[in-house]
């Protein structure tokens, strides 16, 4: 039964791909006459949004990092970034080797690091 779920999820992901490479050969076949020009607009804008990006990279990651030096979620007028607490987690090998019974079980608990998320409002 598995085998043949993973055969037809395979012929349904090979007839995506087919399906994709038939569309951009067509596409490419429409676009071909104005490929030089939609290449001189790309060319013109590429740099402008590259110096962008890294801009808004820097601003983002100088609010992320705030968000985590002030240990709390900071809001703008648009953008809001979220302090998400770190999470605890469990080496279950070392819980199991020392036993349930056993309240020090606890010792063996580590929190993460906090991280943030970067939501629209």
């Amino acid at each position: 039964m598995t085998a043949n779920i993973l055969d037809r999820l395979w012929d349904t992901k090979q007839a995506i791909a087919n399906t994709l490479a038939d569309m951009e050969a067509e596409r490419a076949e429409v676009l071909g006459p104005l490929q030089a020009h939609l290449s001189t607009i790309e060319a013109t804008y590429a740099p402008i949004l590259s110096d962008l990006q890294n801009t808004a990279g820097r601003q983002e990651a100088e609010a992320r990092a705030l968000a985590l030096n002030e240990n709390k979620t900071i809001e703008g007028d648009h953008l809001k970034i979220t302090l998400i607490a770190g999470r605890e987690t469990v080496d279950a090998k070392k819980l199991r080797g020392y036993g349930a019974a056993h309240p020090e079980v606890l010792y063996f608990i580590t929190t993460g690091n906090p991280t943030t998320r970067l939501v629209e409002k």
